[in-house]
């Protein structure tokens, strides 16, 4: 099990890390959180809050990163509105999650 090949030329994201802070939701997995780590970005998901890490990969696509020795990093991609910040976010592994709350 090994991560997907990095790009040779990785893009800039154009956002902030600051405008994929909040809490987002799906039908089948419920909440994840993504919340401020230092310079980076951690998720937790679940009642248990579950951790995660979230590190930029390309352009606005990261690679989520659940701890374990068979869990696979997998490509999220975050869905940014005209006001700048994210609206929700797809995982290639867990679908698409909606923004339903502002971290504050």
């Amino acid at each position: 099990m090994a991560p997907p090949p990095a790009p040779k030329n990785p893009g800039k994201f154009n956002g902030t890390l600051q405008s994929l802070i909040g809490v987002y939701e799906n039908d089948y997995y419920g909440r994840c959180e993504i919340l401020h780590d230092g310079d980076a970005l951690k998720v937790q998901c679940g009642p248990a809050k579950y951790p995660a890490t979230l590190k930029h990969w390309n352009n606005g696509a990261f690679l989520l990163q659940f701890p374990g020795a068979t869990q696979v990093p997998s490509i999220t991609t975050f869905m940014i509105g005209e006001d700048g910040r994210a609206d929700g976010f797809t995982n290639e592994a867990l679908g698409i999650f909606t923004r339903v709350q502002e971290k504050k």
